[in-house]
């Protein structure tokens, strides 16, 4: 069997709600976490807009409990709502990360990367609106954001 290229295999699968599980390079921290895709058009807009998931603890409750942004800005997500996830899980939706196609497509070649499958559209509609009220995002991520 040949191998399929790395950018056709991300191109095939990268939806809006797509989940990938990798390493961010801006964090010391090593530990793959899933990163949901909100974009309308991944393969249409210049950067791809991805929120983390995190699986909640005492550590994220006390970060939450500290921060400036308003709760509805962090979304819980249960095993029930996404078949996914086997953990009750956050997703800080102040930190969109902006990354180009080609960082996706360089983790896979990489093998740093893994296409984990669909998020459900409601979860993906709850993520997109958590992260338009927030106050962190930039008026632009948030046009993206609405469609």
């Amino acid at each position: 069997m040949l191998p399929i290229d790395p950018e056709i295999q991300i191109k095939s699968t990268i939806k809006p709600g797509s989940i990938f599980l990798f390493a961010d390079d801006d964090y010391l921290n090593s530990t793959p976490h899933y990163y949901v895709v909100l974009n309308h058009n991944p393969l249409k807009d210049t950067v791809l807009l991805l929120v983390c998931a995190v699986t909640l603890d005492g550590n994220v409750f006390c970060n939450i409990d500290n921060s400036p942004y308003p709760r509805e800005t962090y979304v819980d997500v249960t095993p029930n709502q996404c078949s996914i996830l086997r953990h009750v899980s956050l997703f800080d939706c102040n930190r969109v990360k902006e990354r180009e196609l080609a960082k996706l497509v360089d983790k896979l070649r990489e093998k740093k990367l893994k296409h984990i499958g669909i998020i459900e559209h409601d979860v993906l509609k709850s993520l997109r609106t958590a992260s338009i009220i927030s106050p962190a995002i930039e008026e632009n991520i948030k046009k993206l954001l609405r469609g």
